[in-house]
Order: C-alpha cells, then structure tokens, then sequence
C-alpha cells in the first residue's frame, strides 16, 4: 500500500506547471577539452538539444569553449559565461542548460553570476524520467534518483526552487525541497531504498519462476534505437514506440513464439542507455537493469544510420560492464537499414570494424523494423541460439 501511494502522490505531480510558469527558453552550452574530439562535443550538444526538448524546453543557441581543462567555478571560462549572458539577454532566454554534471559550487556559481535558471545533464535526464516512469517501481527509482542527486546540493537547490518555482528540475517524485531539510532528505532516501528492495526481491522471485520455464532475451541498446519496436515486430506486440529519447522506461515482457524451439522464449524490453547516465539513475535502477544481466541472451541493438552509433555502441558497451552483463551471449543488431537503402555498402565503415571487432559474423545482423528487413533471418537466428543455449544448458 505504502508503495501505491507513493506512485499515485508522484503521479499527482509529474510535469506539471503552474499557470504562472513561464516555457524554459534555453541556451546549451559545453566544455571541448584538448583530449576529447571535437565532433564529439558537438553531436553531444545536439543530444543535450533534443533531451532539453523532450523535457518541454525551447533551445535558442548551443555553445561550447576549447579549454585545457575544466573551470573549477564555473565550469566554463568566465569571459565565456559573459558571453552566454549577453547572449540570454538579446535572445530572451530563461535558462542555461550544460552539458554535464555540474558541482553545487559551479551551480551556484554560474547562477549568482548569470542571474539565469541552471540546469545540468543529470537533472534534465532525471527530469525525463520523472515524467515517463509508469510503474510504482519506476516511479520509486526515480525519486531515489532524485534524491541521492539533490542531498549534496540542498543549500542551492533550496534558494533555487524558492526563486524559480515550476519547470525542469522542479518535477517528479517527492516533497519539495522547499519543505525539506538534509536530514529529511537522507530518510527519504534510506526509506525509497528500502521500498525497492522489497521489490526487487519480488522481482528476483518472478525471474527465478520465470527461468525455470522459458529462456530470456534482454533487449538492450542506445536510448531511440528502436527496441521497443523491435520487439512488437517480433512478438507481434503493441509496446508504445515513439522516435524520441526515453520514451519507455519500465521493463516488458512479451512472448516470442519460435516454432522449432523446444521451450518457451520471453523478449524483455530495457530502459535506453545514454552517455553521460546519471550514476544515481544507475544505481536506482539496479533491480530493473538487471534483467540484461540474468538473461540466457542480449539483443544489443543500434542505429546503423546514426553518425554516432560507434560513440553510442561504447556507452552502452561500457553500461553492461557496469552492470555485469558484459558476460552475457549476445546477438548484434543494426537497425533502421532503411535510411540507408538496406544497403551495407553506406554503413560506416568504422562502424563495421567496431562491430567485427566484438563479434563474429553469424553473430551481427542488419536489418529494418521499419521496413521489415531481414526480420526473418534474425528471427531464425534467435531460435538457432536459443537452442543452442537450452541444449548447453542441460
């Protein structure tokens, strides 16, 4: 009950807005670092660009600085941050969104200096999922995502919330910090943790139930790469799909019926990965992540026509590690071949080194979800591997 109520008071506020609240108008801005490569910086502001409109953002400009290293006050150079303020001023921007984690101090700091709401990767990302987490689980994961983000800032986020009230940031789970103190905060945090434990130990029951009578494929892969339809394309199912960042964040389980296959084989749908996750969403979603590291297989799956599928196919390489299911078997799957002409000769070609690097070639796939391509070579290939993993398993 204690858990269903918590679900229903978070729903209650999720995204909501006072009729006061004015639209974040927004300027993104980042750090290029000499060790990192500048394209990279770049397709990350786009990234930072599309999440800030899925929060419900408008983004004016993006901007980034080559710097050696980071600026301990605030982030970026302070001739820089004048330059972004004279710019919010001619653009009648509200807000500054950064593309990284920022410290309380640098938070303070460039908001004292700018006089602007300020917003960093993590908080947008945690803002989005306070707004697409459905289950109570979900919605408790993401409070204590919250939580563990806001306790090393409460002396900021206090003032903060108090001269800025509503918008990104200010969403989701939980009391208002304006009615909390670090102490009320920490409890929380112990109580929500103790809420998903329960949880996730009636998780692990279902798993266990659920392994002894069918095989399990966790289907994981860069958030927006096409999972969910995926798997309605296999299961014939009807998972909500949407071309936008997070649009599913709970986990669902569909039936694949493969004809020749012995048992029964369930595809398990995942939260997208993303660079730059959060490592408190990390944590909070443990329990739910790990149904990629208890499955019998992966279906690891990409955007062949991504310019950044090699950058993405390493965040979530590196996630499964984290994870402990970088030992899991797994199946490689390029998706959406049709905004390439289903033609392998205009994949890139460090793409294909990277992917013949991790796997053998009976192993990767490519194919359309949204063009039916090479859907029934991928299904036979599950049902080949799945035999193959329930005949070992015996």
């Amino acid at each position: 009950m204690a858990n269903k109520k918590m679900a229903n008071q978070a729903e209650k506020t999720l995204f909501q807005r006072n009729d006061g609240d004015e639209k974040e108008r927004a300027i993104c801005f980042s750090v290029c670092l000499k060790t990192q490569d500048e394209k990279e910086v770049l397709a990350g502001l786009e990234e930072l660009k599309e999440l800030a409109h899925t929060a419900g953002a408008e983004v004016l400009a993006e901007i980034y600085q080559n710097r050696d290293k980071i600026d301990a006050k605030y982030y970026i150079g302070a001739g820089k941050l004048a330059e972004i303020k004279d710019l919010a001023e001619k653009l009648k921007a509200n807000c500054l969104i950064c593309d990284d984690e920022l410290s309380p101090a640098q938070l303070r700091n460039i908001e004292d200096y700018t006089k602007l709401k300020i917003i960093d990767r993590s908080l947008l990302i945690l803002d989005i999922f306070a707004g697409r987490a459905t289950s109570a689980e979900g919605k408790l994961q993401v409070a204590l995502a919250q939580a563990q983000y806001r306790l090393p800032r409460i002396q900021f986020m206090l003032g903060f919330n108090s001269r800025l009230a509503g918008g990104i940031g200010t969403r989701g789970p939980g009391e208002s910090l304006k009615e909390t103190d670090r102490r009320h905060i920490q409890r929380r945090i112990n109580t929500l943790r103790e809420k998903l434990a329960e949880l996730g130990k009636k998780r692990q029951i279902v798993r266990q139930h659920r392994t002894k009578s069918a095989l399990t494929v966790a289907v994981v892969g860069y958030t927006n790469a096409g999972k969910s339809s995926l798997i309605n394309s296999l299961c014939k199912s009807d998972l909500y799909t949407e071309n936008q960042v997070f649009a599913t964040l709970d986990p669902a389980c569909r039936h694949l019926w493969l004809p020749k296959l012995a048992t029964d084989s369930l595809l398990i749908d995942t939260v997208g990965f993303i660079r730059k996750l959060p490592h408190h969403l990390i944590e909070a979603f443990k329990s739910t992540l790990e149904e990629a590291a208890k499955a019998d297989l992966l279906l690891l799956v990409l955007d062949a026509a991504d310019t950044q599928a090699v950058a993405q196919l390493e965040v979530v390489e590196n996630l499964l590690k984290q994870i402990g299911a970088a030992e899991v078997p797994r199946l490689y799957v390029a998706n959406k071949m049709d905004l390439l002409h289903n033609d392998l000769s205009q994949v890139d070609s460090l793409l294909l080194n990277k992917l013949h690097t991790l796997c053998q070639p009976q192993d990767l796939f490519f194919i359309s979800v949204k063009g039916n391509f090479q859907i029934e070579k991928l299904r036979a290939a599950l049902q080949n591997k799945l035999q193959e993993i329930a005949e070992n398993g015996d």
